[in-house]
């Protein structure tokens, strides 16, 4: 709550700001004051009262010290006054270094990759805009824009053709005070279902030095985006057990297709194929190849796992109708074996699974019964 604009006495400022003191001077210098408040003792170059109350609408409070900005509070020679405590707003909002979450969808082009141009719109929580826009007309000051920069200090380029991540202080307001910076981001080089973390740098100035200063609280904005699945994954695997002949699951030469029906939360597989290297010696005591091939006591299974990897749904057999249909070689090509099944599988409520969403994988693995354990 604002310190009342009259009346002030010291054991109303001493309460107000929790300061055991009833000291004017020592109030006046407290490191409880908020700077943020428009009204706040402050180095007003003057130690007449009338030409303190004129300048309050234009003087900060603020001064620049090897490019961050910095509290000036008042000083001896001009005095201090309880009067400037009249108004002061202890709760006024200061700088914070935010830290924002977006989503982005992968490349379509590029599967299991994000996309070149990725526009979005970083926000800067700009401290209290009666203070910030002050500056403007201040003389030690002079900062009229906010940019986004880089580590190395240079403004990120605009979404927006031919300009830059910089906002004018003077379009924005108590009602809006998030400066909205519009940038593209490059994701190409990273993989689908991970979150990729960007610092940027915040600086106040004008067009003569836009990196003029920074605000220590809030000099940078972390911006940490997920690559979403633009439709359901479908990925293999298998039980590793000696006697079973999958020594690895080849993502060459394995695929599947699809569709993701996203408002029924559904997704139907039209085509599976799993392939790879055979383990050896696999003749005795039974020929475990033929046993494979022939579809002896072994599954194939299914998971759901969310975007984050997390197991949402256990394994679980494809129906046997699925399994009937399913072509199974593991003699035809020396060392190799395949799993090739091509019709309609549907996943989702409508079989009995948790509702699909974009991001989420299928995880099918060829798993062995009994009779491939090991003797």
């Amino acid at each position: 709550m604002a310190f009342k604009t009259s009346n002030i006495d010291p054991m109303y400022v001493r309460n107000g700001l929790d300061h055991n003191s009833l000291d004017v001077g020592t109030l006046c210098l407290s490191s409880k004051i908020n700077p943020w408040s428009a009204n706040k003792p402050m180095n007003f170059g003057s130690a007449s009262y009338t030409n303190r109350v004129a300048a309050i609408p234009g003087v900060s409070g603020f001064r620049i010290d090897s490019r961050q900005l910095v509290h000036d509070p008042p000083t001896a020679g001009y005095g201090y006054w309880l009067t400037d405590f009249e108004g002061y707003d202890h709760s006024a909002r200061g700088p914070v270094n935010m830290v924002q979450e977006e989503f982005v969808l992968e490349d379509l082009s590029n599967v299991g990759h994000g996309k070149v141009n990725n526009p979005m719109v970083v926000l800067i929580n700009v401290p209290n805009t009666e203070v910030v826009l002050k500056w403007a007309d201040e003389q030690i000051i002079q900062a009229d824009t906010v940019s986004l920069t880089n580590a190395a200090g240079v403004v990120l380029p605009s979404s927006q053709a031919g300009q830059y991540a910089r906002v004018a202080l003077n379009t924005l307001n108590e009602g809006s005070h998030y400066a909205r910076m519009p940038i593209t981001l490059d994701l190409s080089s990273y993989s689908t279902n991970t979150t990729v973390t960007f610092t940027f740098y915040i600086w106040y100035g004008n067009s003569s030095d836009y990196n003029k200063f920074q605000i220590p609280g809030g000099t940078t904005v972390t911006l940490k985006v997920k690559i979403l699945a633009s439709t359901v994954l479908v990925s293999y695997s298998y039980e590793p057990l000696d006697l079973f002949p999958p020594l690895t699951v080849d993502s060459s030469t394995s695929y599947s297709t699809g569709a993701f029906d996203s408002p029924n939360k559904r997704y139907t597989l039209t085509t599976l194929g799993i392939s790879g290297v055979t383990k050896s010696g696999l003749d005795y005591p039974v020929n475990q190849y033929l046993r494979f091939q022939n579809k002896t006591d072994w599954a194939l299974q299914y998971t759901i796992l969310d975007g984050s990897g997390n197991t949402l749904q256990a394994y679980k057999n494809v129906s046997t109708t699925i399994s009937s249909y399913m072509s199974v070689d593991a003699t035809g090509t020396p060392g190799r074996y395949s799993v090739i099944w091509s019709g309609s599988m549907t996943f989702g409520v409508i079989n009995s699974d948790i509702a699909i969403e974009a991001g989420y994988t299928i995880k099918f693995r060829l798993t062995p019964g009994s009779s491939y354990s090991p003797v």
